[in-house]
């Protein structure tokens, strides 16, 4: 029943007129317990005429969470820290493995077990962006649609 009321709340969410960023695809991949730290994908699209800076974002199942890119340093591939995400005036950002991505860092007891993350953004206006990512295995995810706006 929590479910069913959290998805009709999101539909109801969906169609709010100052939602600036729909975030949808959202999924954490789940790893062994012995990994500390896992990464967090999605789609961002940003409906407004402005660009959106992410400033901040935080997560209940880790102490740590970081924007990141790969980038290619003496012919390796490493992941670097990014202070901000990006999301331009009225387009798409795809946050995925190989790519842009989130780092959630130093993961707490028992995180995956939760089967879901809340991710919490903070752009430069200080406006806050909730997001309930599912936990699944990477041949799981991307085979669903969710949608999740600011509060």
């Amino acid at each position: 029943m929590k479910k069913l009321a959290t998805a009709l709340l999101t539909l109801g969410l969906t169609f709010s007129v100052n939602a600036e960023l729909i975030f949808e695809q959202v999924s954490v991949r789940l790893m062994p317990n012995s990994q500390k730290n896992t990464a967090a994908f999605m789609k961002i699209t940003n409906q407004s005429d402005a660009t959106v800076k992410l400033i901040e974002i935080r997560s209940n199942i880790s102490e740590t969470a970081e924007f990141h890119t790969h980038i290619m340093q003496d012919d390796m591939a490493m992941m670097q820290k990014m202070d901000q995400l990006i999301i331009p005036a009225n387009q798409t950002v795809i946050l995925e493995s190989g790519g842009r991505h989130i780092m959630l860092l130093n993961l707490k007891q028992d995180w995956a077990k939760q089967g879901e993350a809340e991710i919490i953004f903070r752009d430069a206006q200080q406006k806050r962006y909730e997001v309930h990512a599912p936990i699944e295995a990477a041949h799981q995810m991307h085979h669903h649609q969710h949608q999740h706006h600011n509060h």
